[in-house]
């Protein structure tokens, strides 16, 4: 979406172009700065699965809402996809520090592929917002960025279930260690 948002908000909210450029800083600001009240809401309040999958939920709902191409909802999806980010980005990383556990190569294995991973996603959002906007319209690229922020929702909850179910949560297997060793 990113790529696209000056013109967007130009074709469809009427914005000149250095008010949708400042829009767009500003976003992106608020996106990153929000991770710290949301990595403290993680650690304090709602926890690291919780908030990261709430996260993923609140970028869909924000996707969403500006595929539904009403103006009255602008600006509250903005405010969505802030939140959502903050919310999503500090979680996110947590979750593969503990998916890897204490080894070192596991851990540098785990972030190369989540990078690979969103750069791949980024290039794909890119490819598929262009070909959206150029033949279809907004609502078809905003439908797109929804679905596919709820098939990664989707897929985090499934992960993040197995993890469960297979013990492999990197701090309870390091609990189970320590009690081990002190126990013989």
């Amino acid at each position: 979406m990113l790529p696209l948002f000056v013109l967007y908000a130009q074709d469809r909210h009427s914005l000149s172009a250095p008010t949708a450029l400042m829009v767009l800083a500003i976003f992106q600001a608020l996106s990153y700065l929000g991770g710290l009240p949301g990595g403290w809401l993680a650690d304090r309040k709602l926890g690291v699965r919780e908030s990261t999958l709430l996260g993923a939920l609140l970028l869909t709902l924000g996707y969403g809402s500006l595929g539904l191409d009403r103006a009255a909802l602008f600006w509250p999806a903005m405010g969505l996809m802030v939140l959502g980010h903050g919310l999503f980005r500090p979680g996110l990383h947590v979750l593969i520090a503990r998916a890897t556990g204490h080894d070192e190569q596991a851990r540098e294995r785990g972030f190369l592929w989540h990078y690979l991973a969103a750069n791949v996603g980024y290039a794909a959002g890119a490819l598929f917002g262009e070909w959206a906007h150029a033949t279809r319209d907004w609502v078809t690229l905003f439908a797109g960025a929804a679905g596919a922020s709820l098939l990664s929702a989707g897929l985090l909850w499934v992960s993040l279930s197995r993890l469960d179910s297979d013990g492999a949560d990197a701090d309870t297997q390091a609990e189970r260690r320590t009690a081990a060793s002190r126990h013989g």
